[in-house]
């Protein structure tokens, strides 16, 4: 009798403990899940005390957001302390990682002030040291994040080594500008500065405006579009206007549209 009460005790105790309709072993599988989570957890908060370097990914690209939590992941001396293709998903992470290095798309949401990005993220974790990935390759962009304070410029379409050389350098307070990057940067920088207007000319230039547009936008002469114009190409090392609206694009002066 003894044994057949605690048997019927134990079946009511496990229909209690299961909603209708699930089966036990199904319950058994999420406990499992939730426990593998906590180790895993466990284990994160284990190596970051060890001073592992945590690593926070805020990249738009689903796909490529899941090869850098792989990447990060299989780099000894680092942890995925976060993920997010947002801003507000970043700054969710951010606060809650005291330091360690955020390797973000400087575009992410549509954002187009570096320097103000930058400034977020040090607003939010002032130790936190930021890495940009893109193939977007502007060397105002890339000029503008050094400014700033970034930590390193790499290519999204990058070897893993180079990424993880990029990751491994901020975490030990150096600067790493991918060499793509640093040779277009250095090509940027021999050409001769434009001006303010030469800047207005080339913006409606590389648009495929004509000169008595670019003249009536302007509110200016044609004959003084046409020596805007030719400074434009000579600054550029150019032989024609398209070559010169082209250059604009690659160095990162105008948009692709203009």
């Amino acid at each position: 009798m003894s044994e057949l009460l605690a048997r019927e005790s134990s079946r009511l105790s496990t229909a209690d403990e299961a909603p209708s309709g699930i089966h036990p072993a199904f319950l058994g599988l999420v406990d499992g899940h939730h426990a593998a989570a906590a180790a895993e957890l466990s284990r994160h908060r284990m190596e970051a005390s060890a001073g592992a370097t945590s690593v926070i990914l805020a990249v738009a690209s689903p796909a490529l957001l899941c090869g850098l939590e792989s990447l990060v992941s299989s780099t000894p001396g680092m942890w995925l302390a976060g993920s997010a293709n947002t801003m507000p998903e970043l700054l969710h992470w951010l606060v809650r990682t005291s330091n360690g290095v955020a390797l973000i798309d400087p575009f992410l949401d549509g954002q187009t002030d570096v320097r103000a990005l930058i400034n977020t993220v040090k607003a939010a974790a002032p130790s936190t040291r930021c890495v940009f990935i893109t193939d977007e390759y502007q060397p105002h962009l890339v000029s503008e994040a050094v400014k700033g304070g970034a930590s390193g410029f790499v290519g999204a379409s990058a070897e893993a080594k180079e990424i993880r050389n990029a990751l491994v350098d901020a975490s030990r307070g150096r600067r790493y500008i991918a060499p793509m990057v640093a040779a277009r940067l250095a090509e940027s920088l021999m050409l001769e500065e434009l001006t303010s207007r030469e800047m207005d000319v080339l913006t409606l230039l590389a648009r495929g405006e004509c000169n008595k547009t670019i003249a009536r936008v302007l509110g200016v002469t044609v004959g003084t579009v046409k020596t805007h114009v030719r400074a434009i190409m000579n600054k550029l090392d150019s032989r024609s206007r398209t070559e010169a609206a082209l250059k604009a694009c690659r160095f990162g002066l105008v948009g692709l549209n203009g």
